[in-house]
């Protein structure tokens, strides 16, 4: 009787053993799994803000175009010389100036 006893608890060693590298591959499969989504979560944050700022980069470059443009329409003769009339009040040589006293009425 004494060996059956010995074997019974040889077995429930074994099967304690057992669950404990069960329980050890569960925790690790749980852990890998939460890293995992953690990651997903990181890379899809990190994807809106890069998508986010390329938006802002095509948005700055449109202006860039435009700023460009308007430089290059203020360097010209024909908008100088609008300028030249229209804030400056300036004339080409001979032409005479009228001034509406009335105000346009």
């Amino acid at each position: 009787m004494n060996e059956g006893k010995g074997e019974q608890s040889s077995r429930k060693k074994i099967n304690y053993e057992r669950l404990a590298v069960n329980m050890a591959v569960v925790l690790i499969f749980v852990y890998v799994c939460i890293t995992l989504v953690k990651q997903e979560i990181t890379i899809r944050k990190y994807k809106a803000q890069i998508a986010s700022i390329e938006r802002n980069i095509k948005s700055e470059e449109s202006e860039i175009k435009v700023l460009r443009k308007r430089i290059e329409e203020a360097g010209s003769l024909e908008s100088v010389e609008r300028i030249a009339r229209e804030r400056l009040k300036m004339v080409k040589p001979g032409e005479i100036m009228y001034i509406d006293s009335q105000g346009g009425k």
